[in-house]
């Protein structure tokens, strides 16, 4: 991802592709849920769709959970499914949503697999660990008791030192 790159953050899940036997517990839950049978074959397009998208077992888990959640009419469409995502992007993006009005708290900072950092909405939910940065490095030792400083300011206005910590 480049820095002004945004992807679904659900394409990058690890985890083993949707199998038929999920797909088909998913269409007993849609049965009971709207109270009717669909079309076998818009029920067959739409897992050969997410199929041929690549899905896995937890992209599909959650995007189903979301469209129980959210669809509250039978009428639904393949599209419906794709709806859902979690917008993901480089250090660009991350600027570009500041300028759009984002506060640095409306983010959540990820470190992915390959090392590289991403940024997400704060209230993303993902398997990834939370990107912290890294601790400043003291520049400044007191000669006398010690003391670290990572500013020449904050050494300055220790001085002089009685030898206290």
């Amino acid at each position: 991802m480049t820095n002004s790159d945004h992807i679904n953050a659900l394409e990058l899940f690890d985890s083993p592709p949707v199998s038929s036997e999920t797909f088909a517990r998913s269409g007993e839950v849609l049965k009971a849920n709207f109270g009717i049978d669909f079309d076998p074959v818009k029920f067959k397009a739409l897992f050969l769709q997410i199929d041929n998208a690549g899905w896995t077992e937890e992209r599909y888990r959650r995007t189903f959970d979301w469209f129980l959640r959210n669809k509250k009419f039978a009428s639904w469409t393949i599209a419906d499914f794709f709806e859902y995502g979690i917008e993901m992007g480089g250090y660009g993006w991350y600027l570009k949503k500041l300028h759009e009005g984002w506060k640095n708290t409306d983010f959540a900072r990820w470190e992915l697999p390959d090392g590289s950092v991403a940024y997400t909405a704060a209230s993303a939910d993902l398997p990834f660990k939370q990107w912290e940065p890294k601790a400043k490095t003291p520049i400044f030792d007191c000669r006398d008791c010690g003391k670290e400083f990572s500013s020449a300011t904050d050494y300055h206005d220790h001085l002089p030192c009685k030898g206290e910590t």
